[in-house]
This record gives C-alpha cells, structure tokens and sequence, in this order.
C-alpha cells in the first residue's frame, strides 16, 4: 500500500499504522529533512520525499503527485491524505 502523505499531522498517523501494515510512504517535500529521510529509511521504513512541495489545497498538484504514483506503483493500491 502506498500512502501519499501531505502534511505533518498526517505523517504522524501514519506512522502509527506502519507497524501494522506494509506501507511504502511519500511525504510532501517540506515534512521532513533529508537527514530524517535517511534515518527512517535506515530503520527499514519504505519512504520518500517528493520532488516538489504539494500545495494541499490545489486539487491540480494533488493530482499530478497522484498520476506520479500510480506510474511508479501502478499495481499497488494508493492513499492520499485528505
């Protein structure tokens, strides 16, 4: 299960569920820094930070990051933060 999460309220539910399930996690650009990145990654936890900040409230960028997702998981089911 992917999970598209867009702000920091939001990643720290979903770091509760993530012992629970298997979930790979992609974070809106400004949540965490690079350092936090590597550590969690370094604990095994499936995350990336986007490319770009995701405005939260335009339905365009949330799309966009979207159809980015399903090209790089297309088999998987998809989660977006609302």
């Amino acid at each position: 299960m992917v999970v598209l999460v867009l702000t920091q309220k939001g990643f720290h539910e979903v770091m509760k569920l993530r012992e629970s399930a298997h979930l790979t996690i992609w974070v809106n650009q400004h949540i965490l820094s690079k350092d936090e990145i590597a550590e969690y990654k370094n604990d095994g936890i499936h995350i990336t930070d986007c490319a770009y900040d995701i405005d939260i409230n335009s339905e365009d960028q949330i799309n966009n990051a979207l159809q980015m997702l399903y090209q790089n998981h297309p088999d998987e089911v998809i989660f977006v933060e609302r």
